[in-house]
């Protein structure tokens, strides 16, 4: 009987040309090019090669007041590893090991920060400083917590008139925050839910960022506040504008139909305090307020009129994606196979739908 040994495993080497044409979610396998990446976790192509993520920097935390204590005193001590500051609260200030807080105002500016604290006792606890304070803190500033509320959405704004003009914008729980700066601030509340979709839209009226979430109406930053989108067009007849200081009451003829966080556009009124773009709170079925830049001698002797931005043709509350097409925006509707879209360059006005069912029907059919 011939016995033939087994025959034995080689190894070819070959050359895989590095992805420098980035992550590729667009093509079908067969289409992609070599250089293309099916996956790019943590690399970043480059002309020329790939390189590795260097890591992550934290540059804005939410955070809160609510909880925080007067500061006693800030002291420092170098334990022959680091300088550490100690914080002594007039009370207990609740805190626990790995919890952050941010503190401002303090003299010397080094024990300013974000920071993760470590628990002392219920009074005090303490932190690692970057350097050497030189001396106990001679001016004590104030301090806020933490938040943990999970950001399930964060959003660019970009002016492509102004290259120092972006924001970046995190929705957690029931509030907007400006996170570009440190800490971040709330802009808008009272959301319903923080996942959204979102599209940045230019036309010649400026620059906008419109997001929906399919329960809230549609919400729009327009480089200085955030603003709902109305469910109306139609502006009431204005019966009086009233004012306690700068916070001005309309009161319309009819119900008015809008909703706390519309804008509108008061002209016409006298004195001219009272005119100007506004976002609103709803007081009433025919009432709502807005702050004025400046306080009116008197009530309004001429009440002029308003306007108001909004869609009609559909509930905006119900679109739960948006999508910019040859500058028209287009908008899903939740739970449907419905697509709505407004005029070339227009955040408002009347939506046309457009009724993807039918098409569907026909293909499962076929």
């Amino acid at each position: 009987m011939l016995l033939q040994r087994a025959k034995q495993n080689t190894a070819r080497t070959a050359s895989v040309p590095a992805p420098i044409g980035g992550w590729n979610a667009r093509d079908s396998l067969a289409n992609m090019s070599p250089t293309d990446a099916v996956q790019m976790v943590n690399f970043f192509p480059t002309p020329t090669d790939v390189t590795m993520r260097k890591g992550w920097t934290q540059v804005s935390l939410l955070t809160t007041s609510t909880g925080v204590k007067t500061i006693s005193s800030i002291t420092y001590a170098y334990t022959g590893s680091s300088y550490v500051a100690t914080v002594t609260t007039s009370s207990a200030h609740g805190l626990s090991t790995g919890e952050q807080i941010y503190l401002s105002g303090c003299t010397p500016a080094i024990y300013n920060g974000i920071y993760a604290i470590t628990y002392v006792s219920t009074t005090k606890f303490s932190y690692v400083l970057a350097s050497d304070p030189t001396t106990d803190a001679t001016v004590i500033g104030t301090y806020k917590i933490g938040l943990t509320t999970p950001i399930h959405s964060l959003l660019n704004y970009t002016d492509q008139t102004d290259p120092n003009g972006y924001k970046l914008f995190a929705f957690a729980g029931t509030n907007i925050w400006e996170a570009k700066e440190n800490p971040a601030a709330i802009v808008f509340s009272g959301i319903t839910s923080d996942k959204v979709q979102s599209v940045n839209m230019t036309n010649t009226a400026g620059h906008f960022l419109v997001a929906c979430n399919g329960v809230d109406p549609t919400m729009v930053y327009d480089g200085t506040e955030w603003f709902y989108i109305a469910t109306t067009t139609t502006a009431q007849t204005i019966n009086t504008i009233t004012h306690v200081g700068a916070v001005a009451t309309l009161t319309t003829a009819s119900p008015h139909g809008l909703v706390t966080g519309n804008r509108v556009t008061i002209s016409g009124a006298t004195s001219s305090e009272y005119n100007g773009t506004y976002v609103i709170t709803v007081t009433g079925a025919s009432t709502f307020t807005y702050t004025m830049a400046s306080t009116p001698a008197t009530n309004a002797t001429v009440v002029g009129s308003y306007t108001v931005l909004g869609i009609t043709g559909a509930d905006s509350s119900t679109f739960i994606n948006v999508n910019l097409f040859k500058n028209r925006l287009y908008f899903t509707q939740k739970d449907t196979l419905d697509c709505w879209y407004l005029d070339p360059e227009a955040l408002a006005g009347a939506a046309s739908p457009l009724y993807f069912g039918s098409i569907a029907s026909v293909v499962a059919i076929e």
